[in-house]
């Protein structure tokens, strides 16, 4: 069949849609919409990376105090390069920010011969949102300078400055004295020392 207008010719066996798939059409739509809906509710996750630098190239010895787990790596920059890759479930991207802003990921330091590295927030709370506990993951990389040397996980010596100050340099390397108090006595593990 062809309806003539005196502007345009139509063929309308090019319109007709059978129910069935129609039916089906708002079936799949109906299905696609529900699971996109699902799934920006349900896995509401925030990511975010904060990058943070340190000059520490004048300390001889760092001390990291960091609590949690963290990486450290040897790079050839000449600062810290401190990476932390945030990961936080079922809250607002708002509250993520509020916790940046108020240093829960920012690192703190004292730049001296001795120098410490440690969070600025130290308590690290529960995040709660929406009377509903968020669930919070913090992977931090450190990029540490290829001059420094790692003598355990917790302590970094400066090569650069041996020449400089070999009697610091010396003690910085030495193991630090473990000494445990159990009921008013104290045990130096090293020395074999047994104090009441």
């Amino acid at each position: 069949m062809i309806i003539q207008d005196t502007f345009f010719v139509l063929k309308v066996e090019y319109l007709y849609i059978p129910k069935r798939n129609l039916y089906m059409k708002k079936i799949k739509i109906f299905f696609l919409l529900s699971m996109v809906f699902c799934a920006t509710t349900v896995f509401s996750q925030l990511k975010k990376t904060i990058h943070q630098t340190v000059d520490l190239s004048r300390s001889i010895s760092v001390n990291l105090a960091l609590t949690g787990n963290y990486e450290l790596v040897h790079w050839p920059g000449n600062h810290f390069l401190i990476e932390t890759n945030i990961e936080l479930y079922d809250a607002s991207k708002f509250l993520l920010k509020h916790l940046i802003d108020q240093g829960r990921y920012e690192v703190v330091y004292d730049d001296s011969e001795s120098a410490k590295l440690d969070w600025k927030d130290k308590q690290r709370r529960k995040i709660m949102y929406k009377d509903k506990e968020c669930y919070e993951e913090s992977k931090v990389k450190i990029y540490i300078p290829d001059f420094f040397e790692i003598i355990n996980p917790t302590t970094l010596v400066n090569n650069k400055l041996k020449e400089e100050f070999p009697d610091k340099y010396e003690k910085a390397k030495a193991p630090p004295k473990i000494e445990e108090t159990i009921d008013s006595t104290t045990i130096n593990i090293e020395e074999g020392i047994i104090e009441n």
